[in-house]
């Protein structure tokens, strides 16, 4: 699976659907602060480089209490120094084995 297919299952796993543009809330970091909405096409999806687009996905799969899994042991092991790349491998890894299920999301 390469960058662009890896960050789109990751964009369906946090509730995006497959339509393109995705419309995503960003926080404005500027003195006024803020937020506004901005559009991304597959191309364009940061998963894989940017913290800020990643560890949201990391809360969300703590947050679904699957800790009868191997992938529970890998997350708990995940430090916020670790490079992105482990950290977005880790989360790959949890996303196809969650879908593999047939699981749900709330």
């Amino acid at each position: 699976m390469n960058t662009i297919e890896s960050n789109k299952l990751i964009a369906k796993f946090m509730g995006l659907g497959d339509n393109q543009p995705y419309q995503l809330w960003e926080h404005i970091r500027s003195n006024a602060g803020g937020e506004e909405t901005s559009l991304y096409f597959d191309n364009n999806l940061r998963y894989n480089s940017s913290y800020d687009w990643l560890m949201p996905v990391v809360h969300k799969i703590k947050q679904l209490g699957e800790s009868e899994n191997v992938y529970s042991v890998e997350f708990e092991k995940l430090k916020l120094t670790d490079p992105i790349e482990r950290i977005y491998k880790v989360v790959i890894e949890f996303i196809q084995w969650y879908n593999k299920l047939g699981r749900k999301l709330p």
